[in-house]
């Protein structure tokens, strides 16, 4: 849980509650906090301090992995199912929102040519949906033929988004609010 003060504390499910089992320093700007697949990482977006990612089993002093940051505002992160890709959306504090495929396990991220607000993988991890920040567009990325070959439109809107969606456990739908209003929105055609 991060509060406003973007302090961030773990608490485990098995515990009693009294206490977090970790606690994190500070960051500006709390936007969006996440887990990996097995639990093992725990990803932070922040509004200010670019995205940071904790190992979960190391020493609960470890430093985390900070990157994109020096004024990169990030809006929203997940992970892919199968651990393998973390994807944020986000961009400059100016608001080039930019939407970034980053392979955890090599150093170099991908940047795909669209402005997104919101990220959400189907849970075969075979697409990236996104949510536009401003276009009213909420797209699917086809990553098997390779991340952003190209994109197909699944919903357009008028007006902003507010960054909130997600996708059923089969992949079956997606559902993406806005501030037009909540959308249920099939996946398989």
């Amino acid at each position: 849980l991060a509060d406003m003060d973007g302090n961030l504390r773990v608490w485990s499910l098995d515990g009693d509650g009294n206490r977090p089992v970790r606690a994190f320093e500070p960051s500006p700007g709390p936007m969006w906090t996440e887990f990996s697949p097995d639990g093992s990482i725990l990803g932070y977006a922040s509004g200010g301090g670019g995205i940071r990612l904790w190992d979960l089993t190391g020493p609960a002093g470890m430093d985390p992995l900070v990157f994109a940051q020096g004024g990169t505002q990030t809006n929203h992160l997940t992970f892919s199912p199968d651990g393998r890709w973390l994807a944020t959306a986000g961009g400059e504090i100016s608001r080039k929102l930019r939407l970034r495929l980053w392979p955890l396990t090599d150093r170099y991220c991908r940047i795909l040519p669209y402005k997104a607000g919101a990220v959400r993988f189907t849970p075969d991890g075979s697409r990236l949906i996104t949510q536009g920040g401003t276009d009213g567009k909420v797209l699917a990325w086809d990553l098997e033929g390779g991340a952003g070959v190209g994109a197909t439109l699944l919903l357009e809107t008028a007006g902003a988004w507010d960054w909130g969606m997600a996708v059923d456990a089969a992949g079956r739908f997606l559902l993406a609010g806005s501030t037009g209003g909540t959308w249920k929105i099939p996946l398989n055609g």
